[in-house]
């Protein structure tokens, strides 16, 4: 898919995600820049944009991309669970230790949903 085509949410959630795996950050940076034709607000645009760019972050282990993406996340109702789950599963256990970090020094306070993804891994690992 080009980008002067009219892509959906979802497929700009998917570019960002891979491109964060890829750690393209080319790509990244004209993804953050390009601006929705869609009939949608530029809000919800902006959220699946960064919700990409965390899973795909947490996956690849780039805290350079995860703490841009957290930066951006503070106007936004974006959730850190799902690629604090990533991170895990992916054994990328700095950035796990960033998160933690970040919330011991209170820096995460609107995040609340990926202790309930912690509690699901650690089970696994207890079973």
């Amino acid at each position: 898919m080009k980008l002067h085509q009219k892509p959906d949410l979802k497929c700009i959630k998917e570019i960002m995600y891979g491109a964060a795996i890829e750690k393209n950050k080319a790509i990244v940076q004209r993804m953050i820049k390009y601006r929705s034709n869609l009939d949608i607000p530029e809000r919800e645009v902006t959220y699946h944009k960064l919700q990409g760019l965390l899973d795909g972050a947490a996956q690849s282990g780039s805290m350079e991309f995860y703490d841009y993406a957290l930066e951006k996340a503070k106007s936004t109702n974006v959730k850190i669970g799902m690629s604090v789950y990533y991170a895990i599963v992916h054994e990328n256990l700095g950035l796990v230790r960033h998160v933690l970090e970040r919330r011991i020094e209170n820096t995460l306070d609107e995040y609340d949903d990926y202790e309930m993804y912690f509690n699901i891994v650690f089970d696994d690992f207890k079973t």
